[in-house]
C-alpha cells in the first residue's frame, strides 16, 4: 500500500480571503486598490478555475469550459474589519464604474454593498458614501492574482 507523502509543509492559504456578498445586510467597504481587476475564469461544474488564454492558451481540458469573468477590489470589510479582495460580476463592476465615473483612482472610496433578495442569485447592489478622510492611513494595496492562483489551485 502507497501513501502520500509531502515532506515540506504545503503552502499556507491566502493572505487575504475572496469576499462573495450574499447577504441582504448592507456591508461597508473601503477600497484600497486603485481600480477593479478583472480575471477570467473556467466553470469546471464544481469549481473556477483561471483562464490562460492570454500568454499560453488554455490547456486542452479548459478549452471548451464556460468562461466568466470576474472583477476584483482590494478592501476593508469594516462588518468584521478584515482586508480581503471582493468579487464582483460584470454588472456590480459595470454599476460602481458608473458611480465613480469621475474618479480616476478608487483609493479611499467607500460604499456599502448588499444582494437582492434570492441570496447568491440577487443582484450586487453599491451604494456610494463619502471617500475615506483619511486615505495616508489606510493600509497598501496589493495585488488579487496571487490569492487566486491559491483559491483556484492553480
Amino acid at each position: 500500500m502507497s501513501y502520500a507523502r509531502q515532506d515540506c509543509p504545503p503552502a499556507p492559504g491566502p493572505k487575504h480571503p475572496i469576499i462573495r456578498i450574499k447577504s441582504p445586510q448592507d456591508q461597508r467597504m473601503t477600497i484600497l486598490g486603485s481600480h477593479i481587476e478583472g480575471y477570467w475564469t473556467h466553470w469546471t461544474g464544481d469549481r473556477s478555475v483561471l483562464c490562460l488564454q492570454n500568454g499560453a492558451a488554455c490547456p486542452k481540458d479548459r478549452h471548451n469550459l464556460p468562461r466568466r469573468w470576474k472583477g476584483y477590489l482590494h478592501v476593508i470589510d469594516h462588518f468584521n474589519g478584515r482586508l480581503g479582495f471582493l468579487e464582483l460580476t460584470p454588472a456590480a463592476a459595470q454599476h460602481l464604474r458608473d458611480a465613480l465615473e469621475d474618479c480616476s483612482f478608487y483609493r479611499g472610496m467607500r460604499f456599502y454593498i448588499s444582494r437582492t433578495a434570492g441570496g447568491k442569485m440577487g443582484r450586487l447592489v453599491i451604494r456610494m458614501t463619502t471617500p475615506c478622510p483619511q486615505m495616508q492611513e489606510l493600509p497598501p494595496a496589493e495585488p488579487v492574482l496571487e490569492t487566486l492562483k491559491r483559491v483556484f489551485g492553480e
